[in-house]
C-alpha cells in the first residue's frame, strides 16, 4: 500500500496511517528524508513500537523532507514493505511511450491512478489532419488538471542539427515542473509487434495514415514466411529502430525521469512477473504522490481488448526468432540492447 501525507503533517497524521494500513503495518520502519520535527516524528513511532535498524523493512515512512527518488531506492531494496510519504498530487505527467512499446498499457495503467489520457497511441486525434504532433502547441493548453499527455517520441534538440526544433512538450517541459515517464519494450518484441500490426492492418484496410505503414505492409505481405518477414524487418527497419530508441535515450539519464518497461509492467497474464509489475507501479505511485494499492492498480490496466492489441505477451517474441535472427540483429543492433540492458537471448 502506498499512501501519501501532505506536506504540513505531525507525528499524530502518520501514526494515524500506519493505523489505516491493512492489515495493520509491522513494526520494522525505514526512515527516509530529513526530519524538521527535529526528531518529533521518529520518536512517536517508536514509542508506538515502530523499530529501526532492521535490515529489512515492513514499512518506510518518508519524512517531511524526504526525496521521492530516496523512497524509490528504499522500496526497490524492500519491496513488499508499505509505504507512508509526504507528497502532492502531480496536476500533470509527461509520458513517452515508444512506438509498439505498449502504449495502451501505460495509458490504461495512467487512467486507473486517475488521470485523463490523451495524445499518440491513445484514441484519434481531435484535429481534423488526424496528427497530434502538428497540433501540439494548441492542444497542451487545453489540458486542465491531473492529464497525462502521451508522445512516441522526445528527442533531444540540437543545435543546428536535424532535430534543431523540439516539440511543444519539450518546451512546456523545460518551463514546468512535472515528472516525465519514459516507457520502452525490449526492441526484438518492437519489431515483432510492428510486424503483426502491419499485417493486420494490411488485411483490413485500417492503417492510421502514416505512408511508411501504407508502403511497408505491402513489402511484409509479399515475403512467402514470417522467418523472411522478420529478416526483413531486422534488416530494414535502421531508421525506426533509431527514431525509437537512439533518439530517447538520453531520457534514460535523466534525474527526473522514471523509466518503465514493457516486461515489468505486464504482470503474469502477459508473461512476466506479478512482484516485478507491482513494485513498478508502485514506484510510478511514489513519483506522482497518488495513494492507493500497486497491485488493483495494476490489474485494471492489462486489457487484451485494446485496439492494437495483438499477443501481449513480454517474452513471446523468442518464440519467433531463430538462432540467425538472434545474430543477425545482435549485429545491427547490439547499442540498443546494451543500452537499455536486455540480454542477448531476451532473458
Amino acid at each position: 500500500m502506498i499512501l501519501t501525507l501532505h506536506p504540513s503533517v505531525g507525528a499524530a497524521d502518520y501514526l494515524a496511517a500506519c493505523a489505516s494500513l491493512s492489515p495493520p503495518a509491522a513494526k520494522r520502519m525505514l526512515l527516509v528524508g530529513r526530519d524538521p520535527s527535529a526528531g518529533v516524528i521518529p520518536s512517536a513511532l517508536q514509542e508506538n513500537g515502530f523499530t529501526t535498524g532492521s535490515p529489512r523493512a515492513d514499512v518506510i515512512i518518508g519524512l517531511p523532507g524526504c526525496d521521492r527518488a530516496d523512497v524509490r531506492r528504499a522500496l526497490t531494496a524492500n519491496p513488499r514493505a508499505d509505504v507512508v510519504h509526504v507528497a502532492t498530487r502531480a496536476p500533470f505527467v509527461g509520458v513517452v511511450a515508444l512506438h509498439k512499446s505498449g502504449t495502451n498499457l501505460v495509458a490504461a495503467l495512467m487512467r486507473a491512478l486517475g488521470y485523463d489520457v490523451s495524445g499518440e497511441g491513445t484514441g484519434p486525434s481531435p484535429y481534423p489532419d488526424g496528427l497530434w504532433e502538428r497540433n501540439e502547441a494548441e492542444y497542451l493548453p487545453t489540458l486542465g488538471p491531473d492529464s497525462a499527455y502521451v508522445v512516441h517520441s522526445l528527442p533531444m534538440p540540437t543545435v543546428g542539427g536535424p532535430l534543431q526544433y523540439p516539440r511543444p512538450l519539450f518546451y512546456l517541459w523545460c518551463e514546468n515542473a512535472f515528472p516525465v515517464i519514459y516507457h520502452y519494450r525490449d526492441p526484438r518484441a518492437v519489431v515483432l509487434s510492428l510486424i503483426r500490426y502491419l499485417l493486420k492492418q494490411n488485411a483490413s484496410g485500417s492503417f492510421t495514415g502514416l505512408p511508411f505503414h501504407t508502403m511497408y505492409a505491402r513489402v511484409l505481405r509479399s515475403l512467402p514466411t514470417a522467418g523472411k518477414r522478420l529478416t526483413n524487418a531486422i534488416d530494414n527497419l535502421d531508421s525506426y529502430l533509431s527514431w525509437s530508441f537512439r533518439d530517447n535515450a538520453w531520457l534514460l539519464d535523466h534525474p527526473d525521469v522514471l523509466t518503465t518497461s514493457y516486461e515489468s509492467l505486464v504482470g503474469a497474464l502477459g508473461g512476466g512477473r506479478d512482484d516485478d509489475r507491482d513494485l513498478a507501479v508502485a514506484q510510478l505511485m511514489i513519483t506522482l504522490g497518488v495513494s492507493g494499492d500497486p497491485t488493483g492498480m495494476a490489474e485494471q490496466a492489462y486489457n487484451p481488448h485494446a485496439r492494437t492489441f495483438s499477443q501481449g505477451r513480454a517474452y513471446g517474441w523468442i518464440e519467433e526468432f531463430s538462432d540467425e535472427h538472434l545474430l543477425r540483429f545482435q549485429r545491427r543492433y547490439s547499442d540498443l540492447l546494451e543500452r537499455y540492458g536486455y540480454p542477448e537471448r531476451g532473458r
